[in-house]
């Protein structure tokens, strides 16, 4: 059975990996880590991270972010005369094949030479092909 922990055990957890993660991006910049890595050094497993790092309302407001940040690059696009479709289902189908990617490295099912970075390109490169984004003049 799981331990219950408490508040200040999950203060002391957000801290360690804050800790952790701060070093990390120093050494490798902020795009060469991962929280399955932190969740490494820290020795515990690749999930554990997520319901003592965030609260439920913050990883929502984070996934609502993430989705608003790419329907607003197909509205850049719409606006640029370069895409003609509907920019929210656009701005979902992009979430969703970078939500697959990303939680397909997160659980281990990718192995050499298979990376979530080279599988988000290309599902993106489709996406982009499949919904006629004229390229950039």
């Amino acid at each position: 059975m799981p331990k219950v922990l408490s508040p200040q055990d999950i203060e002391a957890f957000r801290e360690r990996l804050c800790d952790i993660a701060e070093e990390k991006f120093a050494a490798q910049g902020i795009n060469g880590v991962t929280l399955r890595d932190l969740a490494t050094t820290m020795g515990v497993s690749p999930m554990t991270p997520y319901p003592t790092a965030f609260d439920y309302p913050d990883l929502v407001a984070a996934m609502k972010r993430a989705r608003d940040t790419m329907t607003g690059g197909w509205k850049i696009l719409r606006d640029q005369g370069r895409f003609k479709g509907d920019v929210d289902l656009a701005g979902h189908l992009h979430w969703s094949a970078m939500h697959g990617a990303v939680m397909l490295e997160l659980t281990g099912l990718l192995k050499k030479p298979h990376d979530a970075r080279a599988i988000a390109r290309r599902a993106l490169s489709a996406l982009l092909r499949d919904l006629d984004v004229k390229p950039k003049d």
